[in-house]
Order: C-alpha cells, then sequence, then structure tokens
C-alpha cells in the first residue's frame, strides 16, 4: 500500500534535488 507513496517522496525528492544541481532553464520541459 506505501510504494506509491515511496515512489511519489522519491520523485519529488528527485525533483528538488535536479532543481538544486540544474539551471532552471536545464528543467523545462
Amino acid at each position: 500500500m506505501g510504494q506509491t507513496e515511496e515512489i511519489n517522496n522519491k520523485i519529488k525528492l528527485i525533483k528538488r534535488v535536479s532543481y538544486g544541481y540544474r539551471n532552471f532553464d536545464n528543467f523545462k520541459a
């Protein structure tokens, strides 16, 4: 049951790290 929540948390963490390490332009979709 908590697996999807774990995945969501990991995605949020990855996004946060990406924002910190890379320029904002690199993250545009």
